[in-house]
C-alpha cells in the first residue's frame, strides 16, 4: 500500500511531499519511492536528499521523583542524493524517485509501552524505521522542507532458525503443607512447530498424569506470555519483563487420574485498546536487538491441593 506524508518547512514558501511504495519491507529488501515538490518562488537549493534511518530506545521512569533512564542506538542512517548541490528551482513541480537495499541483519519493528515490573515504570520499548525528504535552501537564515514517513520491517520466517517441533515434560514429587509425601504428578506438552506467524493460531497439546498421586488438583491455567529481556542497559542489564497476553483455565484433575491429551488454540493476538473498544491486533515479533530481546512462551500451571505449584514453561 502507497503512503504519502506531507511536510512542513522554514523559509521556504512551498511544500514536500514523500511517498514509500509499500508499508513493509524485509531486511535486504529494495526500499523504493518518490519525494514530491511544490515551489512557490525562486530558490536556490543547497541540497536535496533522503535519509533512511532506524532508530532504537528503552526507556523507563524510576524513582522518586521520577526520573526517565534512556538508551538509544541508531541502527542505520544513510543519505540519498536526489539533485546536485546548489540547484535552483523555479516556481513548479518537482518529482523525485529513491531506491535504497536495506541492510541485511536489521531487526524487526517493535513497539510497546507502559510496563511496570518492579522499580522500572512505564517503561518504552521501540525501534522504528522512517525515510526523511530534506531540501535545504542557501540563505543567511535556516531555510527548508521536510517530509517524514515512517515504515515497517519485518523479519520473515523463511529467515528464522530452522523449524522444529517442541516437546516439554515436568515431574514434581508433591509434598502436603511442604511436608508429607503425596505422591508424583506429570504434566506433558507438545507443539508442532517452533516458528509460527502472528494473528495466527497456535495448537497446543497437554496431558496431566495424576495417577501416582494422593492430591487432586484445583485448576489447571494455559497461558500465552510474551518477555522482554534487557540487554546492556547498566544495572538493569538481564532483567526479564513478562507480559501475560491470554490466559485459559482447565477443570483440575482427581488423584489417581491420568487425562487424555488436551488441545489448546491460542491466538497468536493481543487486545489493541481497552476491552470491547477494539479488535485483537497480531502479536508483536520477536526480536533481537542491542538494548532488548523478546520472546514468547507458553506456560501451563497445576495446582495440586495443600501442595507446590507445578510449572511447565
Amino acid at each position: 500500500m502507497e503512503r504519502v506524508s506531507e511536510g512542513s518547512g522554514v523559509g521556504v514558501k512551498g511544500k514536500i511531499f514523500i511517498k514509500v511504495d509499500k508499508e513493509q519491507y524485509a531486511p535486504g529488501d529494495l526500499l523504493t519511492g518518490s519525494v514530491f515538490i511544490t515551489i512557490a518562488e525562486p530558490i536556490h537549493c543547497k541540497e536535496l536528499v533522503v535519509i533512511v534511518n532506524g532508530r532504537e530506545s528503552v526507556s523507563w521512569d524510576e524513582g522518586e521523583p521520577s526520573t526517565t533512564i534512556p538508551f538509544e542506538k541508531e541502527l542505520l542512517h544513510h543519505k540519498i542524493p536526489l539533485c546536485s548541490s546548489s540547484s535552483s528551482y523555479e516556481p513548479g513541480d518537482y518529482e523525485y524517485q529513491f531506491t535504497y537495499h536495506l541492510p541485511s541483519a536489521l531487526p524487526a519493528s517493535f513497539n510497546v509501552e507502559n510496563m511496570y515490573h518492579g522499580p522500572l515504570e512505564r517503561v518504552r520499548v521501540d525501534i522504528r524505521y522512517t525515510a526523511t525528504a530534506w531540501l535545504t535552501a542557501e540563505g543567511a537564515s535556516v531555510s527548508y522542507l521536510a517530509a517524514a514517513q515512517p515504515f515497517v520491517v519485518y523479519v520473515p520466517a523463511a529467515a528464522l532458525a530452522p523449524e522444529r517441533p517442541i516437546d516439554g515434560m515436568v515431574s514434581e514429587n508433591l509434598r502436603f503443607l511442604c511436608c508429607f509425601n503425596r505422591g508424583t504428578c506429570r504434566v506433558k506438552a507438545q507443539v508442532a512447530s517452533n516458528i509460527h506467524t502472528a494473528g495466527e493460531a497456535l495448537q497446543l497439546h497437554f496431558q496431566v498424569d495424576n495417577s501416582a498421586s494422593q492430591s487432586s488438583t484445583s485448576a489447571i491455567n494455559v497461558e500465552l506470555i510474551e518477555e522482554i529481556t534487557l540487554m546492556d542497559v547498566g544495572n538493569c542489564t538481564g532483567m526479564k519483563i513478562p507480559t501475560i497476553i491470554s490466559t485459559q483455565a482447565f477443570p483440575g484433575v482427581p488423584a489417581g487420574i491420568r487425562t487424555e491429551s488436551q488441545v489448546v488454540m491460542l491466538a497468536l493476538a493481543q487486545p489493541s485498546g481497552p476491552s470491547g473498544a477494539s479488535r485483537d491486533v497480531p502479536l508483536r515479533a520477536t526480536t533481537t536487538s542491542q538494548h532488548f530481546t523478546s520472546s514468547h512462551f507458553v506456560r501451563i500451571t497445576c495446582k495440586p491441593f495443600a501442595c507446590q505449584s507445578i510449572t511447565l514453561e
